[in-house]
Formats: C-alpha cells, structure tokens, sequence
C-alpha cells in the first residue's frame, strides 16, 4: 500500500511538472468536476478511515502522449 501511495504521488508530481497548464475560460467547481461522467480509476488508494481520505489514479488505455490533469481538491490544509 505504501509503495502505490508513493507511486501515485511521484507520478502526480512528475506530470505537474513537466505539463503546462492550458487556459481554463471559467473555474469549476468541486460539484461540476464531480458531476462529470469518468470511467473507473485504474488505481484507487485510501489515505485514512474517513470515506473521502483517498486518491485515484486514471492511465491511458494506450501508448504515447496523452493528455493529462491533475486535480487535488482538498479542505482545511
């Protein structure tokens, strides 16, 4: 579990990086990104007893460049 946190975190981190960030023409919300239809993450890693204490990880389901977001949402940091 340890390993996969780690994993998540560095793989975030790298692409926040490496990535530019495009233009956004309005923020959305915390309810609008939720609203959205998504497929099921490929990874999905509990931090903590509370239901919201996790993270999730979505990989392309193909090689070579793909788009990439990075979303953290989180309260009271």
């Amino acid at each position: 579990m340890r390993i996969a946190k780690t994993l998540l975190l560095a793989v975030a981190a790298s692409i926040a990086m490496s990535a530019a960030a495009p233009a956004v023409s309005a923020p959305l919300s915390y309810a609008d990104i939720l609203a959205r239809p998504r497929p099921k993450p490929t990874l999905h890693i509990e931090f903590g007893p509370a239901p919201d204490q996790f993270g999730e990880l979505w990989l392309p389901k193909r090689q070579g460049p793909a788009p990439v977001v990075v979303f953290i949402h989180g309260g009271c940091w």
